[in-house]
């Protein structure tokens, strides 16, 4: 496994987002970006190519299902199909179905562990 990948974490919980930054970086990931909203983590994915994006889903300005949204639909091939684990209290049936359909690549419910966060990295990372 490549610990040269770039992670890009959008979390609006500065506690939260450090934290995951932190155990990421636990992990042996070097290269993690950060990103306090949905529209931050845009504007940094218009210009950065990252490997892996980990965002909540509720966020101020722009959700994580906004920001996947537009993911999904750029006309860069190499941005619309990043991988991209959604990060979330909420855990009702027709919203994860929701997130599925645009095709996102995991689900972590808070609260989590580094366990379950290191393993969905790295599946999806693994294409």
């Amino acid at each position: 496994m490549s610990f040269s990948k770039k992670l890009l974490v959008a979390e609006d919980n500065e506690n939260l987002r450090r934290l995951l930054v932190k155990m990421i970086k636990k992990m042996g990931y070097e290269n993690v970006h950060e990103a306090e909203n949905g529209e931050e983590a845009w504007e940094y994915l218009r210009l950065n190519p990252v490997d892996l994006i980990l965002t909540d889903w509720e966020m101020p300005i722009m959700s994580g299902v906004e920001l996947l949204e537009k993911i999904r639909s750029s006309k860069s091939d190499e941005l619309k199909d990043v991988p991209v684990l959604m990060i979330t209290v909420v855990d009702k049936k027709e919203k994860i179905l929701e997130a599925l359909k645009l095709k996102i690549s995991g689900y972590i419910i808070k609260p989590f562990s580094m366990k379950i966060v290191e393993e969905k990295i790295a599946t999806s990372l693994a294409g």
